[in-house]
């Protein structure tokens, strides 16, 4: 029998996450980027799940440059430019959308 603090899986949630916002996405996207942390990503998943919201507000937490190609400009201006920097713990970011 396994332990209460025994993880099975890279992408488990931590037991702490050094994050202000405790979402459960946002501990994905912590134990994600923990586990790759050079190269792209690749990542299949399915609408409205907050997946987007969560990688690019952890990368903004990182201070990491990358970049994020969404299919409208709904997603662009919402998701990546409102959203995310809303549920980073930075007070401030630097996002440069290009149309």
């Amino acid at each position: 029998m396994m332990s209460s603090t025994t993880r099975t899986s890279p992408f488990q949630t931590p037991l702490i996450v050094p994050r202000t916002n405790q979402d459960k996405r946002i501990a994905t996207a912590y134990n994600l980027l923990n586990a790759y942390q050079e190269g792209s990503y690749l990542v299949h998943k399915t609408t409205r799940a907050g997946c987007t919201t969560a990688l690019v507000a952890e990368s903004l937490n990182r201070e990491e440059r990358f970049l994020v190609v969404v299919p409208t400009n709904k997603i662009a201006d919402k998701t990546v430019t409102e959203d995310s920097i809303k549920y980073s713990d930075r007070d401030t970011c630097n996002v440069i959308r290009i149309p």
